[in-house]
Order: C-alpha cells, then structure tokens, then sequence
C-alpha cells in the first residue's frame, strides 16, 4: 500500500454465521458483489491506530 493514495477498513460488530456455506456465485447473483482485491493483518501500533480511528502518515507501521 505504499503507493496507495487512500485506504479503508471494516469492522465488523456482532457478525453471524450462517448454518450453509453461500457460495460466491450466489453473491453475485444476488447484486453487485466484488470480493476485496486485497487485505493486510495489523498488529502492533498500526492495529491501535485504526481501532482509534485516528490517521498516520502512508507507509508508517
């Protein structure tokens, strides 16, 4: 993401598991559906940061 201009995150609350697999064809068909083209664990300062919604310089870890 060094070259990255902009970048966001998600974070889920009370997620739920569904009692059948849905597959990614049944995503699709169901509307506009595109799977992340990319994502990066966190941990350390990083993950701190982003939990407290506050930004850092690109490219600090």
């Amino acid at each position: 993401m060094s070259d990255a201009t902009q970048a966001s995150g998600l974070t889920p609350e009370d997620p739920v598991s569904f009692d059948e697999p849905v597959t990614l064809r049944a995503l699709r068909a169901a509307g506009a559906f595109h799977p992340p083209q990319s994502y990066r664990y966190m941990k350390g300062a990083a993950s701190y940061v982003i939990s407290r919604r506050t930004t850092w310089p690109m490219g600090a870890q």
